[in-house]
């Protein structure tokens, strides 16, 4: 070797660059592979949140109408609402109300559909259960009816609306001796209500027991104990 000589240059294996370069489009495509998925969870909770404020806002819109008795235009609003994300209980309320729009329209069918729905979200609403019974009693559907009053008048309901009806229901079907224990106990929800103690009376007159009916009368004209 000659003295003063630089020495040789020491260069990476010809097979060095293409596993670096391939390194590096592994890493580019990891990162874009990222980006991509963080882009489209943006994406989703961004159309969630629309979705949220949409339905929100079509659902106090139909129950505003529904309030103000405006039931044919509050149902292209229910149904809105029910298109867009709803949380459970408001999905379950949108279909009661929408529900009632319908039976206020007497759309029986339409509005046990809703009830349907509704109940099948959340087991327990009342109102829902109540006005499905009402529906079921309006087309004649009395077994169905009674077996929706039925869970009404339970202690995790105790509906004042629900004795009245089933009372109704089983005078309606000859059995007016229980249809008069039922009205009974509306009289000793709220006792302040005559059109219980008239009810009672005509109960009594369709069972062909005069004395009851009398009875009943004379007891209106004074404030009923509760027991």
């Amino acid at each position: 070797m000659n003295e003063g000589a630089e020495p040789p240059l020491h260069s990476a294996p010809a097979t060095a660059k293409p596993a670096r370069k391939r390194r590096v489009l592994g890493c580019a495509a990891i990162a874009l592979g990222l980006l991509t998925v963080l882009g489209i969870a943006i994406f989703l909770a961004g159309s969630f949140i629309v979705s949220a404020v949409r339905g929100g806002k079509a659902l106090r819109s139909a129950n505003k109408l529904v309030w103000t008795r405006q039931y044919e235009e509050a149902l292209p609003l229910y149904t809105a609402a029910l298109r867009e994300y709803l949380p459970k209980n408001d999905r379950a309320l949108a279909y009661g109300n929408r529900g009632w729009a319908y039976l206020s329209l007497e759309r029986d069918l339409d509005a046990i559909n809703n009830f349907n729905s509704a109940l099948a979200i959340d087991p327990n609403l009342g109102f829902a259960l109540l006005d499905r019974g009402l529906a079921f009693h309006r087309r004649g559907e009395f077994d169905q009816a009674q077996a929706d009053f039925d869970k009404v008048i339970a202690p995790a309901h105790n509906s004042l609306a629900a004795y009245r009806h089933l009372s109704l229901i089983l005078a309606h079907l000859g059995r007016s001796p229980v249809a008069i224990a039922y009205n009974d106990d509306a009289v000793r929800c709220d006792p302040s209500k005559p059109r219980w103690i008239r009810v009672r009376v005509a109960f009594f007159l369709t069972a062909g027991n005069l004395a009851g009916a009398v009875g009943s009368k004379v007891s209106g004209r004074r404030p009923v104990a509760l027991e």
